[in-house]
């Protein structure tokens, strides 16, 4: 049995970054996996940008990500209860 996945992507415009997300829902039999991708490059931060970047900004943008994540898991199941 084949399935297909649709994309959605949008542009990210913010004060520290700019990037492009990416979510990819992908039909698994009764369930749906859902994939979240973040490709950003931050606008601030000076000559320590980078390391701020893997000190700081990854582990905070891949937790919020995580959370959204769970949210919309938590609203699919409620609405496909009712």
């Amino acid at each position: 049995m084949e399935s297909s996945s649709d994309r959605i992507v949008t542009e990210v415009f913010e004060d520290a970054l700019t990037g492009r997300q990416s979510t990819i829902f992908e039909p698994q039999g009764d369930e749906t996996l859902v994939e979240v991708e973040l490709d950003y490059e931050l606008t601030r931060g000076g000559v320590l940008r980078a390391i701020t970047d893997v000190v700081f900004i990854r582990r905070a943008l891949s937790a919020a990500l995580a959370r959204t994540l769970r949210r919309f898991a938590v609203e699919a199941v409620e609405e496909a209860s009712m």
